[in-house]
């Protein structure tokens, strides 16, 4: 029981998540709330772009509903001649995508220690966030979209990727449409086939986001800035 005069600070991942806090706490001032986003170490070997019309496209991260799974299967079915890697996910989860995924251009590669992720990094030109407006931790009831500060997102970032993001509030914190990623309507599958076909064929912007969102985290995301 928070009683007057307590010295109550807290740290938040996002903008988002103070708000709430300072809606349900009403004892709270927004001073005694700080904003600390997740980060990410830069890897050791600095990620370069890689080529022209890419063929490769990635996921990392957990197939929970709402992570993004039930999107990537409609996109690859549009894109047959793309590549889609799916690194992560539990051994039921995966079963379950392939039985209900009929082409040959989605591989998964089941879970990756993370210090073996690097690999896969330079195998991806263009990294998947596409998040849905509800998004279950660990499979449970829970809604975590409002509130949520994806690792992946910052990895992304520090291993020089071009991103493709969903609309969400809360990845608009971090991510700027056509500066360090394209931000996509969650849902619409169309505009996500697009924004793969644009990045695939426009070198410029690939590496315009890649890089800007590179030095976004060198400067402010990392564990050290």
């Amino acid at each position: 029981m928070h009683k007057k005069g307590d010295n109550f600070k807290l740290i938040s991942i996002t903008k988002s998540l103070k708000k709430k806090y300072l809606n349900d706490l009403i004892f709270l001032k927004s001073s005694d709330i700080q904003v600390q986003p997740d980060c990410a170490t830069l890897p050791a070997k600095y990620t370069k772009v890689q080529k022209n019309n890419t063929s490769d496209v990635g996921y990392i991260g957990n197939l929970y509903p709402g992570k993004g799974m039930e999107l990537i299967i409609k996109i690859a079915a549009l894109l047959p001649k793309i590549k889609f890697h799916i690194v992560g996910g539990r051994e039921n989860d995966i079963k379950l995508w392939q039985k209900k995924y009929k082409g040959n251009n989605l591989i998964f590669h089941g879970y990756v220690n993370h210090g073996d992720l690097d690999k896969f990094y330079y195998l991806f030109d263009i990294c998947l966030l596409p998040l849905q407006h509800y998004v279950s931790p660990d499979g449970g009831k829970a809604d975590i979209s409002k509130w949520t500060s994806p690792m992946k997102m910052f990895e992304y970032m520090a291993h020089n990727k071009a991103i493709i993001a969903s609309d969400l509030p809360v990845l608009l914190e971090i991510l700027t449409h056509n500066y360090n990623a394209l931000i996509v309507d969650h849902k619409n599958v169309e505009l996500w086939k697009k924004a793969i076909m644009l990045l695939s064929n426009n070198n410029t912007l690939l590496n315009r986001l890649a890089y800007n969102a590179y030095s976004d985290i060198k400067n402010k995301y990392t564990w050290h800035t």
